[in-house]
């Protein structure tokens, strides 16, 4: 019989002390094929046998940091300094990929483990913003009271803006914008709206217009009436099935050309969306929407319709096809906002640059699972890449945890300004913190994206 080998408990003990842990590590997204300095913050005020540390450099992409390709299994060892609790390190960081510092003791045990992002340019000038497009308030057939309510709830579950967009109703998002306007906030709002108009089934989203579709349906019908007349008539023949209706067509590309013209983005929404077992756009007149691309862009994602769109989105980048897109949850309750998002890389949470780099391509459609805290990415492979990085190493780490907090305080705003809620001491308490808070959630570009 074999005798067992025993570590005496003081080993054990007396090795979990030489290593520290790591609490955090900055810059996260740096300059691709560039130098960079990495500092790892250890938890203890001193790290101790500084020389029994290695650190390691891996290369998504198979790369040295001088640019050689890597022999099978050999990582590449990094210089560093050690600063009282941190570990300070410059390397070069080759193409646009995933890389990882590795901290490891003598023994070859794993005693941090680092991951960052190195951006070309064009990518590195640009930020991340998550985002909901599309819900419903009470302003429509939604369950919560107001717009505002749905907007901090999509604050609390880390979002970045929010856009209500009731049935043929702007009053949602305008309350929403407007009670958000007094907010010490650094979550934003845009004006929005689900158009279906007179006539046409077709369910389009009109995001940051200046103006409301229902609004112009009802106070200009002969208007609305007369241009979809003139613009049936300019259709070309035989671009639909006999008996389809082209009405439809006409109808969506004026309810199109308005929402653009008032300084919206016109988006085609849930082209699968299928109540009573039936597709709610016949499938001619949705296959000839989404192979004309006339809107601004697709909603992928949405809810409990994704499965068909997003196949017929990959088949159409398939063929060549460059699609703008975004995902939504079309959430009619605020217990759903956690469910999927679009992810914009932007030069700012404006609208108008938001609108600008969906139609450049600069977003992804994101589902996300809350029982297996899974998200899906959907989008060009490129920025799909990047923000499955961020997904997992920014937002669930420092972004979203910092969003949570101000959300509930935002909520507490919205629902006493709703007549939910009559404490004035708890909205005191809220307007205060938010005070305090405001800016932290920006400035974490500062800290995490390379200077």
């Amino acid at each position: 019989m074999k005798l067992r080998k025993f570590v005496p408990i003081a080993l054990i003990v007396l090795s979990a002390q030489l290593f520290a842990k790591c609490v955090d590590a900055w810059p996260k997204v740096v300059k691709a094929d560039s130098s960079a300095t990495i500092t790892m913050q250890f938890e203890e005020e001193d790290l101790k046998q500084p020389d029994k540390l290695k650190l390691l450099y891996y290369n998504d992409d198979g790369i040295r940091a001088d640019g050689k390709p890597f022999q099978y299994a050999t990582p590449e060892i990094i210089p560093f300094e050690i600063k009282g609790n941190t570990i300070v390190a410059t390397t070069k960081f080759p193409s646009e990929t995933r890389h990882t510092l590795k901290l490891v003791n003598s023994e070859n045990e794993t005693v941090a483990d680092v991951k960052l992002y190195s951006l070309k340019p064009d990518y590195f000038a640009l930020r991340p913003f998550k985002g909901n497009m599309h819900m419903h308030s009470k302003y429509s057939d939604g369950v919560d009271k107001t717009g505002s309510i749905m907007v901090a709830t999509c604050r609390k579950v880390g979002q970045d803006f929010a856009i209500e967009t009731d049935h043929n109703n702007y009053a949602g998002s305008q309350e929403a914008v407007t009670t958000f306007a007094t907010f010490p906030t650094d979550m934003v709002t845009y004006h929005g709206e689900e158009v279906h108009g007179p006539g046409n089934g077709t369910h389009i989203l009109s995001l940051g217009a200046t103006e409301g579709m229902g609004e112009w349906f009802k106070q200009h019908r002969e208007e609305y009436d007369a241009t979809v007349k003139e613009a049936l008539a300019k259709l070309p023949p035989d671009i639909l099935p006999k008996g389809m209706n082209t009405w439809f067509v006409a109808s969506s590309h004026v309810i199109w050309d308005r929402i653009r013209a008032k300084g919206g983005l016109a988006v085609y929404a849930h082209p699968y969306w299928r109540p009573n077992y039936r597709q709610y756009i016949p499938k001619p007149i949705s296959d000839y929407f989404l192979s004309e691309l006339y809107c601004d862009a697709i909603e992928v994602v949405n809810g409990g319709s994704s499965e068909n769109t997003i196949l017929h989105y990959q088949d159409l980048r398939s063929q060549g096809k460059k699609i703008p897109l975004i995902g939504t949850t079309d959430a009619h309750n605020s217990r759903h906002l956690a469910g999927a998002f679009t992810l914009i890389l932007s030069e700012s949470v404006k609208f108008e640059d938001l609108a600008a780099n969906i139609k450049k391509l600069n977003s992804v459609a994101v589902e996300y699972v809350p029982r297996t805290k899974k998200h899906y990415v959907h989008g060009p492979k490129r920025v799909s890449q990047f923000a499955l990085f961020l997904l997992e190493h920014y937002y669930d780490l420092k972004h979203d945890p910092l969003c949570q907090e101000e959300g509930e305080w935002l909520l507490t705003l919205a629902k006493a300004k709703a007549g939910e809620l009559n404490d004035q001491d708890a909205v005191d308490k809220a307007t205060k913190a938010l005070q305090e808070a405001k800016g932290r959630v920006p400035a974490l570009f500062d800290k995490y994206w390379q200077k």
